[in-house]
Formats: C-alpha cells, structure tokens, sequence
C-alpha cells in the first residue's frame, strides 16, 4: 500500500506482476488442486462482482476460470446457470466469425445442462442445442449437427424452430455437395411443417398444373 500526501493509507491500491514470465513461475508452484481451487474462486468472484454490462464485457475472461474448474462444480443449479454464460459467450463468438471457439464453448454449454435438460430448463436447452447444431455445421462436424437438430426435432412443438433446424440440415447437405439430399430434406420439412406437397418426380402436367396454380 503506499500513503497519500495527507498520509491516509490507500487500500484500493491494484497489483500486478513485474512481468508474464514471472506469473507463469508463480503459477506453475501452485498444485493442481489449488489451482481448481483458485480459478473457481476467481470465477465467482467475477459472477458476482460484476453488473451483468461488465460480465458481458468479460465473459471469455469469466468461463476461462471456469473452464478450469469445472472438475469441483457438482451443483446442478450452479451449471445451468453457468451454461446460460456459455451461450451467451459461444455466441459472440461465432458473431465473430470464430467459429472452432464457439463450437468448444457451446459444447461445454451442453456438457453443464446435461442430457436431461430438455424437461428442467427447455428454453435454454433449446437455445444451446439450435446454437451448437450452427456451430457444429461450420466447423463441418456433421454428426454433432445432426444428434443436435434431431433433438430439437423431437422435443420442440415451435415450426418455426423445427424449420430452422432442417434449414441447417440442408445447409450441411449442400456444404457436402449432396443435393439430392438438401432436396429430400426440403420437400420433408415442406411437408412437415408447411403442409406443402410436391411429387417426389414431378412430370410436365405437374409443372402445368402448378403454374395455373401460381397465375390464379
């Protein structure tokens, strides 16, 4: 602490290593269960010092302590309210463009809420698995897109979020060159969703008749 000219101690003072080198000495004695320890406790100190503006602004600092200490996080409450941050940060993420870091941080996300999240926090697990069914798809990881939006397949009643996982089904079909695959998930979800139906090997009166249908 140092003095001020009126000679009142100032306690608000802030430290910090001389140099990287010698944080990373300090560090590397350190055991590794206090380590744990010592991440989990920086985490919550940051979930609970910050406004939610801040935690937001430090959100890859925030989950990097407790990705470190996931380990000693047993508290099922404690890691879906974890996992909302997860979401938040593999979202930001992906926004900017880096796309491997929020594919990796969306699927701690998933590993928090747990495969019985779908009847405790069905919102959040439908954000998490719609986010990482994305992700997966743009770092070409095609069977974790695909475990994904069959999941929101078959737990959500919403259309409009059934239609978005078949578009990203399509997308990952065309994203291997098989369209005839990209197509049969299109006329299914036509189907599905819309009610829609179309010959699965239109002929020329199909053609004619749908375009009498489109002129009246």
């Amino acid at each position: 602490y140092f003095t001020s000219p009126e000679g009142e101690n100032q306690y608000n003072a802030i430290y910090k290593f001389s140099h990287d080198q010698v944080q990373k000495a300090a560090y590397s004695i350190v055991s590794d269960d206090e380590k744990l320890q010592l991440h989990y406790a920086i985490g919550k100190i940051l979930m609970t010092g910050l406004n939610e503006e801040e935690k937001e602004e430090k959100i890859f600092d925030l989950i990097y302590h407790f990705n470190a200490s996931l380990n000693i996080i047993r508290d099922q409450s404690e890691k879906d309210q974890l996992a909302m941050w997860y979401l938040k940060a593999g979202v930001k993420a992906k926004k900017s463009v880096a796309y491997k870091q929020a594919f990796d941080i969306l699927s701690v996300g998933m590993q928090l809420i747990g495969p019985d999240s779908w009847s405790r926090i069905p919102a959040l697990s439908l954000q998490l698995h719609s986010e990482t069914a994305e992700a997966a798809y743009l770092v070409s990881d095609f069977a974790t897109m695909d475990l994904n939006t069959m999941k929101i397949l078959q737990y959500s009643t919403d259309p409009i979020v059934k239609a978005n996982a078949y578009k990203i089904r399509m997308q990952s079909a065309k994203s291997e060159n098989d369209m005839p695959k990209a197509l049969q998930i299109g006329i299914e979800v036509s189907r599905k969703i819309f009610g829609l139906k179309f010959p699965k090997k239109p002929g020329k009166p199909d053609i004619l008749l749908a375009d009498r249908k489109s002129v009246v």
